[in-house]
């Protein structure tokens, strides 16, 4: 199974225990209190600010898709975002003709 290594898969979605963050770093990892850390699933420490390698989903795995159609990154593209490398033909590009084309099955047996 391809593991998203060097691609944006790599991504980290925080889980927050709001006793102990403050504001948001990014959109990925939170500020901490002292003597706190952002761990993974595992409890493994992550030191970076929004990547994690390798990635893990043995007990929590999100999915979330940046496109859905062509027509839906179109309509992104026109509405724009606040991120400092705003999404353009080269991002549909990548996920059109690099990123590997992975059939889900962990949502296919999915069964809340």
């Amino acid at each position: 199974m391809w593991d998203g290594e060097g691609t944006a898969n790599q991504h980290i979605k925080s889980i927050v225990k709001t006793s102990h963050a403050g504001s948001a770093l990014n959109p990925h990892k939170f500020n901490l209190r002292p003597g706190t850390n952002t761990v993974g699933e595992n409890g493994d420490i992550i030191h970076s600010h929004a990547f994690r390698e390798p990635i893990t989903r043995d007990r929590v795995a999100m999915h979330h898709y940046a496109v859905k159609s062509r027509q839906e990154f179109e309509e992104k593209l026109h509405r724009g975002n606040g991120m400092s490398d705003p999404k353009d033909e080269n991002m549909w590009r990548e996920f059109e003709f690099v990123v590997p084309h992975v059939n889900c099955t962990e949502m296919a047996v999915y069964n809340p």
